[in-house]
């Protein structure tokens, strides 16, 4: 139930709350979370076992209650995926996964929500969490990084979205279960091209992330140079899109 490569990471304390925590859940065959999955609930909570049980517990019921790995078998229709593109672009120096999300082109929640596709676009959140997740699963550190685009949002966007009482607080649900079922996987967030009303949304969410998910977010406005040196640092070429003056290939998830 785990790789000793991916526990590397692991300081001995961590190694042996991990060792207790396996004996407190009563592992069996039915329990499928790997070795590194439980260090990630385990950093989520400070290593306190009584509260990564409960997390692990509700997490799984979670998963039970939306029917998460029943959703492979469901497709988005091409509204939704090509509406929330999100593409794959290569790996950082230490195999990471990078992705690529042009947010602020996205097509319009309040739109879709009008149009009764509410529930699918809930679902289409769900099911890219737990694909990213299972990407995860096969590589050594098992979080991963993310640019994220925020140019072409506009305020006039913001102000159509806004009216959107429900998908303001379907955000607040996927951002909630994010970080309650997924934790500890996102290494580092370049959110790049960020107007002023970028902070809209932002101050909406920002409550929900954990201290330790905040450090790893970097906002930049729209002048070029002052992120495109970071991203340089983080990643190789062949991992920066080509959008962005490197190599990489945007692959989409759906």
């Amino acid at each position: 139930m785990g790789d000793l490569r991916q526990l590397e990471d692991c300081c001995e304390d961590e190694k042996l709350a991990l060792k207790q925590l396996k004996i407190n859940l009563d592992f069996d065959e039915k329990f499928d979370m790997d070795d590194m999955t439980l260090i990630r609930f385990l950093r989520a909570r400070n290593s306190d076992l009584k509260k990564t049980e409960a997390m692990i517990s509700a997490s799984l019921a979670w998963r039970t209650q939306y029917e998460i790995d029943d959703l492979i078998m469901w497709d988005p229709s091409v509204e939704i995926a090509s509406g929330f593109d999100i593409y794959h672009c290569g790996c950082d120096f230490e195999g990471r996964p990078v992705y690529y999300a042009p947010l602020g082109m996205w097509a319009s929640a309040k739109d879709l929500f009008d149009n009764g596709q509410e529930e699918d676009c809930l679902r289409y959140a769900a099911k890219t969490m737990d694909m990213v997740y299972k990407d995860l699963l096969k590589t050594k550190h098992q979080n991963f990084v993310c640019i994220v685009d925020i140019a072409g949002a506009t305020y006039r966007k913001a102000l159509h979205e806004l009216q959107n009482f429900k998908g303001i607080q379907d955000l607040i649900w996927v951002f909630k279960e994010y970080e309650a079922n997924y934790p500890e996987t996102l290494h580092k967030a370049f959110i790049i091209n960020t107007p002023k009303v970028f902070y809209w949304g932002y101050n909406i969410v920002k409550p929900l992330m954990s201290a330790r998910t905040l450090s790893k977010i970097r906002i930049f406005e729209t002048s070029n140079a002052s992120w495109q040196t970071e991203l340089r640092d983080l990643l190789p070429e062949c991992a920066i899109p080509e959008i962005f003056g490197g190599s990489g290939k945007m692959t989409s998830f759906y």
